[in-house]
């Protein structure tokens, strides 16, 4: 059991907010006045046309502390910013400052593999790598570059988890 400390943390707070009318979506203007409003607060706003993200840095004793505090500043500046303070939620993060730093670490984009790492996960040639690529069930590459496909080492792993391997030649028949 952690016990009570009134010491402060910064946290970073991060919303996804919908719009609530498909005919007024969220503009570059709507980030502007926003941004202003939430200047006290680091404030940072990204705009989709459905879609209004909108990260702030508070300072709370914990967890629930930094939401309260952060959705406080949130729905005061939609408010001022002349929005409805009450725009759908669809995520709400929180996490420290600290946390948030160690995260610009890890990347975000997925492990890939080509022919060769494929080959090996797959324990075949990258000749066969290429004739299983004709499968309908081989998942498809997320690009082909100059130097070949490219896929998600997840796609291929989940291929090796259903693939019913055939040990072997193929017949002439089937080749």
């Amino acid at each position: 059991m952690t016990e009570w400390t009134d010491d402060l943390t910064e946290w970073d707070v991060s919303f996804e907010l919908a719009t609530v009318s498909k005919t007024e979506p969220f503009g570059e203007e709507v980030a502007s006045r926003l941004l202003t409003e939430l200047e006290k607060v680091s404030g940072i706003v990204s705009v989709a046309p459905r879609l209004l993200a909108i990260d702030v840095t508070v300072s709370a004793a914990d967890y629930w502390d930094a939401v309260a505090e952060a959705t406080h500043w949130v729905r005061t500046s939609l408010e001022a910013a002349g929005l409805r303070p009450d725009l759908p939620v669809e995520r709400v993060e929180a996490r420290t400052a600290e946390r948030a730093e160690r995260d610009l670490d890890v990347p975000t984009y997925p492990d890939l593999v080509g022919v060769a790492e494929v080959a090996d996960l797959l324990g075949v040639s990258k000749q066969r790598v290429s004739e299983l690529r004709d499968s309908p069930r081989f998942p498809a590459p997320v690009s082909d570059l100059r130097s070949g496909p490219v896929w998600t080492r997840a796609a291929i792993e989940r291929f090796v988890e259903s693939w019913e391997r055939k040990p072997g030649r193929p017949s002439r028949a089937r080749a």
